[in-house]
């Protein structure tokens, strides 16, 4: 983690390399799931889009296959940003984000709950789903509210802002 914060990319994504090949060598399916999850961060950072998306994909079909529903939801939230980095088409980032958002719930999963609707909204402003993204929006402040963290709420004013700009409310955004 310290190398991709410090932005040595290559030397984190050869760490979580050699991680991923002790897990596959143990055939500890979960940790290989969430070692091919982390190889995406410095792979993004790199600009290897596709390999990032070709780890996460794995990552997403080994958790299924496991049955671990905390690790796929957060896989699968992961792969639907992955998406639309790519610039998927926003359906196919949100039915990951909804899939995710769903096993977070039957988790109970507050935190989980909270940032998979605030990816949510990021996908539903750019087709101008305004009244999605602002279900979502709000179900989210609700959800920083309810365990008791309200400071959650600063990082969707930016969406907020968005979403108020989208609808003619200009004035309102600033």
């Amino acid at each position: 983690r310290l190398a991709v914060i410090e932005t040595r990319y290559e030397e984190a994504r050869q760490l979580r390399l050699k991680a991923l090949e002790i897990a596959q060598e143990y055939n500890d399916r979960r940790s290989i799931a969430f070692m091919m999850n982390n190889l995406c961060e410095p792979l993004e950072n790199m600009g290897d889009l596709p390999g990032a998306l070709a780890y996460i994909e794995k990552a997403v079909q080994i958790c299924d296959e496991i049955g671990d529903r905390q690790a796929s939801a957060i896989v699968n939230n992961n792969l639907g940003f992955i998406k639309l980095v790519l610039k998927h088409p926003p359906g196919q980032a949100a039915r990951h984000y909804l899939k995710s958002l769903a096993m977070f719930r039957d988790l109970d999963d507050k935190h989980g709950i909270f940032y998979t609707l605030r990816d949510l909204a990021r996908t539903y402003l750019p087709d101008h789903n305004n009244v999605h993204a602002r279900n979502s929006l709000v179900e989210a402040c609700q959800m920083g509210i309810r365990i008791g963290q309200p400071h959650l709420a600063s990082e969707l004013l930016p969406l907020i802002a968005r979403l108020l700009c989208q609808s003619g409310h200009y004035e309102r955004a600033y």
